[in-house]
């Protein structure tokens, strides 16, 4: 895996996780009734500071000691939290147009 990969697809993932809150949110606030005008949103500071830059430095702590096991285990566990970030937003989705027909 190239020095710049594990970084994207960390900020990547990172970035659908903001992705996903925000669908749950929006999930949420049409269930408890709240205007479309008025509904809330989320913060964006955790998903794309503080969380990349962690898992970053773990895998590179990890492969300080032992290479390539850092890379190879934050990416595995990065690829499963994609595919249910995914999932959830697809999820939610279904949830929010169901809850937008029958209110």
């Amino acid at each position: 895996m190239h020095s710049w990969a594990l970084p994207i697809a960390i900020f990547l993932v990172w970035a659908v996780w903001v992705i996903a809150c925000a669908s749950d949110r929006a999930v949420e606030d049409a269930r408890s009734g709240i205007p479309e005008e008025q509904r809330g949103g989320v913060s964006i500071l955790p998903g794309f500071s503080v969380f990349p830059l962690m898992f970053w430095g773990v895998a590179a702590a990890i492969d300080y000691f032992a290479t390539p096991w850092g890379t190879l285990g934050v990416a595995a566990l990065h690829a499963v939290l994609a595919v249910t970030f995914i999932a959830s937003i697809v999820r939610n989705q279904k949830r929010l147009r169901a809850l937008e027909r029958h209110p």
